[in-house]
């Protein structure tokens, strides 16, 4: 792995999320909450973190154009530290070229890494599941967006870099396109990694994903994205993820394919949980970002100059969820609720109140949308008083059954269903008539309500 000195050398080391957390190097983390981009040929909604002073763009060409020279990267202190390699196995050559599929239009990041070279502010955000959010990690600094975030803060040392870890553990791109307004785009940031190849697998999120990527590159010009392309023991989205990232022409770094062709095992990146990487396995990720980060730093260094990115102007899919967000119990704007009881507490993965069900009430939604969700709790186990059912109409018309409960699976969890999907937005009435026979309580973590 190679990493840049900001002198146009590469170093032969891989940045690594190990020395992070063993040696404690003490870069302050910050966890802000998201939101917002900003526009380029079409404009989509966002943002949510600390402000950046962003150079003017060029009359007629959307986006910045990167100048040839800035004040170096390290400059002020010197070469950077290096990052030793995860433990137990060599980061080679072959490792490196088939974990970046697709290196994509860097002319984006080429303009951040400008803007950080010139020591303007800049905001990383990290979207994704538990993995992003550092499950399994043995530290907060231990999980790839940490250390990513850290090898931008020794390349960049006179720069501030605000980090945003977006993670929220047994979330798919359908809620993540959701809640990006408000846990991303809000704070404008400049870069975001992007990662839902583990937890998305159901064919809604072809489109989710889809609409996730044109949402943030739609919302800010400036915005740069990453697919971050990861798996399970057994399972990864990545052959879904992949054309999609390829036609927004994105870099795309697939850890997935690394297993798939027997250049890694599990065992040397992930737990015994077949799902959370290790920290060896967080290492590898950050260094495969970082080297890629690396590459483009040397390029700008190098006046290098790639075209100016364009986003498609039509979607593979219809992207029906570009303008979508969550509504919590404790902000009902645009929406009448009726039957539900706020609760008091705040469900922690959201960052907002949800509702309970009243014993044997139907539940009442009336909005104006095209699409529409139920974000809700499935309980291993029988609650007090029973778990509740519900039929689910639209507009008078039957759509599905939810349940309360489901004994076969191990753990509580949080599961969503979508009950409406239109072309245009127009007024809807939503009902959950309770099933006969079934118990009292239901819990509604959000509403997702694309507009």
């Amino acid at each position: 792995m190679r990493k840049h000195n900001g002198r146009g050398r590469l170093l032969p080391v891989i940045p690594a999320l190990l020395a992070f957390a063993i040696s404690a190097c003490g870069a302050e983390t910050e966890n802000v909450t998201p939101p917002a981009a900003a526009d380029e040929s079409e404009a989509d909604p966002s943002a949510s973190a600390v402000s950046s002073s962003e150079p003017e763009t060029e009359a007629g060409s959307g986006e910045t154009e990167p100048d040839g020279e800035g004040a170096g990267a390290g400059d002020a202190n010197g070469q950077m530290a290096a990052f030793p390699e995860p433990e137990g196995f060599e980061v080679t050559e072959e490792i490196l070229s088939t974990a970046m599929v697709m290196k994509g239009n860097p002319y984006r990041l080429q303009n951040v890494m400008k803007r950080a070279l010139d020591g303007e502010p800049v905001t990383l955000a990290y979207l994704g599941g538990s993995i992003t959010k550092g499950a399994a990690a043995t530290s907060e600094e231990s999980c790839y967006a940490a250390l990513t975030t850290q090898w931008w803060r020794e390349t960049f040392p006179e720069t501030e870099i605000t980090y945003i870890n977006a993670g929220v553990g047994e979330t798919d791109s359908y809620v993540g396109v959701h809640r990006a307004e408000r846990d991303v785009l809000s704070d404008s940031p400049d870069v975001v990694v992007v990662e839902f190849s583990v937890n998305d697998e159901k064919e809604i999120n072809r489109e989710s994903y889809e609409s996730l990527l044109r949402r943030i590159l739609t919302e800010n010009e400036k915005t740069a994205v990453i697919c971050l392309m990861l798996g399970t023991k057994t399972h990864s989205f990545a052959d879904e993820h992949f054309p999609i990232a390829y036609y927004y022409d994105l870099p795309i770094i697939n850890v997935n394919g690394l297993m798939a062709n027997g250049l890694i095992s599990w065992e040397q990146i992930g737990t015994e949980d077949g799902v959370h990487p290790s920290d060896e396995g967080h290492a590898l990720f950050a260094g495969l970002l970082t080297e890629y980060c690396a590459e483009v730093l040397a390029s700008v260094e190098e006046g290098e100059r790639a075209d100016p990115y364009t986003i498609p102007e039509v979607g593979q899919s219809a992207c029906s969820y570009t303008d979508s967000f969550l509504i919590f119990a404790d902000d009902t704007s645009g929406i009448e609720v009726s039957g539900l009881v706020p609760e008091e507490k705040e469900f922690s993965k959201l960052h907002g109140l949800g509702w309970t069900t009243q014993a044997g009430e139907t539940v009442r939604m009336e909005t104006e949308a095209k699409t529409f969700g139920i974000l809700y709790t499935q309980f291993a186990e029988e609650p007090e008083g029973g778990s509740a059912s519900y039929e689910i109409y639209v507009d008078g018309e039957y759509t599905d059954t939810i349940f309360g409960c489901d004994e076969e699976e191990n753990d509580e969890r949080m599961i969503y269903t979508e009950c409406l999907k239109e072309d245009t937005a127009s007024h809807h009435v939503i009902e959950l008539r309770p099933v006969s026979g079934t118990g009292t309580f239901f819990e509604i973590r959000a509403l997702a309500v694309g507009e």
